[in-house]
């Protein structure tokens, strides 16, 4: 009888045992796949926005966890978008990552249904505009007022008394563009940039109104120009309004001129010759080819943001939400500015 008992104990610590194994091995398993988060750009052929992916592929896969690339091209646009804040719902992802490209297309739908499957979401690169920002925690990039402040300052060194200019912009409706568009206009109103006072400035994604006669600056009435993201007609754009007399220069909201090749861009400009508007642009980190561009004075200037490290700083920032359910402070991501000078040190060779 006691030997009974005793191979009974010895039978129920040993299927015991067998079955923490188990869960070790299962809980083992969980953690090896870590979790899996989306993000989602405007285009996911954007350059700079495949940067942003690259950065947050890399920080997720430090920490064993993985970071998708859903979307659709920036042909497909804000309905591309809905359909991937879907899919990523489908997937049960962890948490999703967007650069938001119509606000009042994607949010009530798409994003409130991944607030009631209670996945959290962020912003990275262009935010939602009121009354959405509810249906996201926190946004991670740039300020874009800011990026608009710094173009309108390179134009004011470069054309001190005021010219006519044209902006170049992607679509109507992009919430980070428009707000780099404001302020290239409010830096061509006021006479002296003051970044004490840009979280001053009314928080609306709205362009302001056009530059005209009065402020020293005058925006080309037809202008701003939208491309769609298609460089080829960002170029054909440029080369249209670089035709007409009086526009002396051109500024883009950003990179669309020079996202595949910087060839076309400085072919055209050299058919310029001294005609050539004065050209500003926004842009991600510079490649040795578009350095050129302003080493050559082709351009005059860039104000670039490093994607890469806002990728990096979405992922860490939504990992950081799922584990603590709450959000960090996101550190500031500075721009950087380069600008053509006649005493430019680098030598230029004959374009």
């Amino acid at each position: 009888m006691l030997a009974k008992a005793k191979a009974g104990l010895e039978d129920l610590f040993q299927n015991l045992f067998c079955s923490i194994i188990v869960l070790v091995l299962l809980a083992g398993n969980v953690t090896a796949h870590g979790l899996t988060f989306a993000m989602i750009p405007k285009g996911i052929d954007d350059p700079n926005l495949l940067q942003a992916w690259y950065g947050c592929k890399a920080a997720a896969k430090e920490r064993g966890d993985t970071c998708l690339l859903l979307g659709d091209t920036t042909d497909g646009y804000f309905r591309g978008q809905l359909d991937a804040i879907r899919n990523a719902i489908d997937r049960r992802v962890d948490g999703i990552m967007i650069s938001v490209t119509r606000s009042d297309f994607i949010a009530p739908t798409g994003l409130a249904e991944a607030r009631k499957a209670n996945i959290p979401v962020i912003t990275y690169d262009s935010d939602l505009t009121e009354p959405y920002q509810g249906l996201r925690i926190l946004h991670v990039g740039n300020d874009n007022f800011s990026v608009g402040l710094e173009l309108a300052a390179l134009l004011r060194q470069s054309m001190p008394h005021g010219r006519t200019f044209c902006i170049l912009s992607s679509g109507r409706d992009d919430p980070n563009l428009n707000r780099r568009i404001a302020g290239v206009r409010h830096g061509l109103r006021e006479p002296v940039i003051d970044h004490n006072t840009i979280q001053n400035t009314p928080n609306t994604t709205e362009t302001s109104e056009p530059l005209a006669e009065g402020t020293g600056w005058i925006e080309y009435q037809r202008c701003p120009l939208y491309n769609k993201g298609d460089q080829r007609v960002a170029l054909t754009q440029l080369k249209n309004i670089s035709s007409l007399l009086g526009i002396d220069a051109v500024i883009a909201v950003g990179s669309w001129l020079v996202d595949d090749s910087t060839l076309p861009l400085q072919s055209l400009l050299q058919e310029f010759g001294d005609h050539r508007p004065l050209l500003l642009m926004a842009t991600g980190t510079l490649s040795p080819e578009q350095e050129q561009l302003v080493h050559s004075g082709l351009v005059q200037g860039y104000v670039t943001i490093d994607f890469f490290k806002m990728g990096e700083l979405s992922y860490t920032a939504l990992r950081n939400i799922v584990d603590q359910h709450t959000a960090l402070p996101i550190p500031e991501l500075p721009l950087k500015i380069m600008r053509y000078t006649e005493e430019d040190p680098k030598d230029r060779p004959e374009m």
